[in-house]
């Protein structure tokens, strides 16, 4: 658990550094995120319980020529399946591809510290619920770990997502 902390402002730091780079630190591009899940954890026979938080910042948008509505983002979340002691912060960049109006097709691949510092690479979709909101459903793989996750996700300075 001590390096939790530092690793999430490591973590903020990079990506706040990232969008003052483009010099576009524009509020209405962060979201917010939190959500839970059943997590197949390799040394337990039963499923667990996981849940998460994250941060999330849209970096640019129209990112695949041809492709409207494309957009690339850094996240940065914390994931805990507490009945096995197993915590993490994560970061991890997120291609997302609109499918139609309302529904998105998104990939991540990135890096989780925790007791176990590992990959993270997941694949999901997400359904526009509201102008700033939506909700996501993921399947995410960490080194002895999947999890199908459920998440909120809120766009609170009224970006539509």
């Amino acid at each position: 658990m001590p390096v939790l902390m530092p690793a999430l402002m490591l973590a903020l730091m990079l990506m706040v550094q990232t969008s003052v780079q483009a010099n576009d630190m524009e509020l209405e591009r962060w979201y917010l995120g939190a959500g839970f899940g059943a997590a197949k954890v390799e040394s337990e026979a039963e499923m667990k319980t996981s849940i998460q938080g994250l941060l999330g910042y849209t970096l640019e948008q129209e990112v695949l020529a041809g492709w409207s509505g494309s957009s690339l983002a850094m996240e940065v979340g914390l994931q805990s399946v507490s009945e096995v002691g197993r915590a993490g912060v994560w970061f991890t960049p997120l291609m997302n591809l609109p499918l139609s109006r309302e529904i998105d097709m998104f990939g991540r691949v990135g890096v989780e510290l925790g007791q176990e510092s590992t990959l993270v690479a997941g694949i999901g979709v997400a359904h526009k619920i509201e102008r700033n909101m939506a909700v996501r459903l993921e399947y995410v793989l960490r080194q002895g770990m999947g999890a199908l996750q459920f998440n909120l996700i809120v766009h609170p300075w009224s970006r539509p997502y």
